[in-house]
């Protein structure tokens, strides 16, 4: 009898030990499972961030983008209460940066900044990426293509006398611009075919400081690309903004109407966002666009764009992926008439 009460008592405890190993085993699965999930608190809310952003700016270090992506990190980091690293992975018209991120884990800690040059990428081939690949977060900002040329120029003042010039002068003018392919050669290809006029475009790989010392110089005639390195002539006043390619005149110079008032239908902006994996959940992307906005719609942000000479673009998931998605129709056909397109 003891034997058996033995062997009854000794089944019982083995089926508690069973059954606490096997409570262990399913709670370490539960965490496991939740690796790759976004924490969801009691009442349903996510628990986003807990940890460090990763920001990927696909651009070299200095330049306009991996400026404002170090501002907007800055400021993002003070509302959502972790800190933003950015990195620079240039190469690829952006792509290189922008693959990164879409290899890293969707969940919402590795986002980058996307630019115009999204819309570039497939038609200049540099690969099968389009802006289908992402999910717009926020639209930040964007900077205008801009027509400068020399004040102490006499063959004209104004696009009208410009144009009239180039007509009367066919393939004599020459106009200076950005990286082939790039933004502001697009738009400076869009004006001339909108304006009727043959012109020797050529692209310059010095950036626009580069180009503003080229027509400084008398190296070129007029300059069509973003303002850059030109501010300080502007300011100096050895030259002037003869028009821009946006659809409104910008604060910093609004004695420089639009092309549209010109008479010619173009606009050339080059737009830089927020993106990210199409995989992250849309709970994650929704913090992400409020604090962006937040930002963006700032005094602070408003006052460092005007220092930059560029222009505040708050716009939220919708309207900056509607916006990729336009500019992914407007840009490829001007590559293809550069004959620039891989196909």
């Amino acid at each position: 009898l003891d034997l058996l009460e033995l062997n009854f008592k000794g089944g019982i405890e083995m089926k508690k030990v069973i059954s606490i190993l096997l409570s262990l085993t399913l709670f370490v699965a539960l965490l496991a499972g939740c690796g790759t999930d976004p924490a969801v608190n009691s009442d349903g809310g996510v628990n986003y961030p807990t940890k460090n952003i990763r920001v990927i700016i696909p651009q070299n270090a200095g330049g306009d983008t991996d400026v404002v992506g170090r501002k907007l990190a800055d400021m993002m980091q003070e509302k959502l209460g972790v800190s933003l690293i950015c990195e620079n992975l240039p190469g690829g018209n952006t792509s290189i940066g922008l693959q990164a991120m879409l290899d890293a884990d969707p969940d919402g800690y590795t986002v980058a900044f996307g630019a115009t040059n999204i819309a570039l990428i497939k038609a200049a081939g540099y690969g099968d990426m389009d802006y289908t690949w992402f999910k717009g977060i926020a639209g930040i900002n964007y900077d205008t293509c801009i027509i400068f040329s020399r004040t102490d120029e006499t063959r004209w003042t104004n696009v009208e006398e410009l144009v009239q010039w180039a007509k009367e002068h066919p393939g004599e003018l020459t106009i200076g611009t950005g990286t082939a392919g790039g933004v502001f050669h697009l738009g400076a290809i869009d004006f001339t075919q909108q304006a009727g006029i043959d012109a020797v475009i050529i692209p310059s790989t010095g950036g626009t400081g580069g180009v503003a010392t080229t027509l400084l110089n008398g190296d070129i005639d007029v300059a069509i690309i973003s303002i850059g390195g030109f501010a300080s002539y502007v300011d100096n006043g050895d030259m002037y903004p003869m028009a821009v390619m946006s659809d409104e005149r910008l604060s910093f110079y609004p004695d420089a109407p639009t092309l549209k008032e010109c008479g010619y239908d173009v606009t050339c902006i080059s737009c830089r966002g927020l993106v990210c994996s199409p995989e992250v959940p849309d709970e994650i992307v929704s913090i992400l666009e409020q604090t962006v906005l937040e930002c963006v719609e700032s005094d602070e942000f408003t006052e460092f764009m005007n220092s930059m000479y560029s222009v505040a673009m708050p716009m939220d998931s919708a309207e900056y992926t509607a916006l990729l998605e336009e500019e992914n129709t407007t840009f490829p056909p001007l590559v293809e008439a550069a004959g620039l397109s891989s196909n």
